[in-house]
């Protein structure tokens, strides 16, 4: 769970695969809170005519508590709410990038709602504190927009297998390289990010072209590729016939390093994030389409 100024935002390892799993993890947060909110509303009314400040005490944290659990309970993707509309709208339409879009919609609608009406309440009331209202909406409308670029993400990568998304034309570049030599050389791959590292003719390594930012180019001449590379051992593999989906998955729970696909100790190439990206992002042609829609 994130932290903002706003709120917290929890980071699902993984989608869930039904809406029953989606109404599960949902719906538990808001019922808490509610839950919450009634023992402490209880404790409220036990202390009432005995202990002030346990009275006053156990009155805020009532109302927080409700407040909270029905702010949740907003129709909108990403609250709670949201992801309970999205698991009805799935079970009625077995469709979950359709359930998507329409809680999406409807988390846009509420955080626009809410800039609407923080905006109003501020020149009405000739306070500053409705504001807050507005920023609550500018951040739901920003998340929403931002779930909706994942969602579409991983209806992309539906379908898709470890071997139809893999990079395998990668340079190879001995380990004793130095930098100075790799950057005068014609091995460097286009359009990639990353070359195979090899010693004693077999690869041991991946090289992240990028941490070259890292060295002053005055050191080039010292430093050799070896000392940059990514041992191969240390990196996670997956089978060709892995769901492109489940590589994401390793991709964003193990760490942010690349995943070698890997047939029965044969490597056939690297999976990304920089590689997923590309092929996720919508094509300028595309783009033109839907403008003209």
């Amino acid at each position: 769970i994130t932290l903002f100024i706003f709120g917290g935002v929890s980071q699902i390892s993984r989608e869930a695969n039904s809406p029953r799993v989606e109404l599960s993890i949902a719906i538990v947060g808001p019922l808490l809170s509610l839950l919450l909110g009634a023992v402490f509303l209880g404790l409220a009314f036990a202390t009432q005519n005995s202990n002030t400040t346990l009275h006053a005490g156990a009155l805020i944290l009532a109302y927080a508590n409700f407040g909270l659990g029905i702010f949740n309970l907003v129709p909108g993707f990403p609250l709670d709410g949201g992801r309970v509309l999205r698991a009805g709208v799935w079970k009625i339409t077995g469709d979950p990038w359709k359930a998507t879009r329409v809680a999406v919609t409807a988390g846009r609608l509420a955080g626009l709602l809410l800039i609407l009406g923080g905006i109003a309440l501020t020149a009405t009331s000739g306070t500053i504190w409705p504001l807050w209202l507005a920023l609550v909406g500018w951040f739901l409308l920003q998340t929403a927009s931002s779930s909706l670029r994942q969602a579409r993400a991983h209806e992309r990568l539906r379908g898709l297998r470890a071997h139809d998304v893999v990079e395998g034309d990668l340079a190879t570049v001995p380990e004793s390289m130095r930098l100075s030599e790799l950057m005068e050389s014609d091995v460097l791959p286009k359009g990639h990010l990353y070359c195979l590292v090899s010693r004693d003719g077999e690869e041991c390594g991946l090289l992240p072209l990028l941490r070259l930012r890292r060295i002053r180019t005055s050191r080039w001449d010292e430093v050799t590729v070896g000392e940059l590379m990514l041992p191969l051992e240390g990196l996670a593999r997956v089978a060709p016939s892995t769901e492109a989906l489940e590589v994401l998955d390793v991709l964003n729970e193990k760490s942010p390093d690349p995943v070698l696909v890997d047939h029965h100790g044969l490597l056939l190439g690297i999976v990304s994030k920089d590689s997923l990206g590309r092929l996720v992002s919508p094509s300028p042609h595309e783009g033109r389409r839907r403008a003209t829609k």
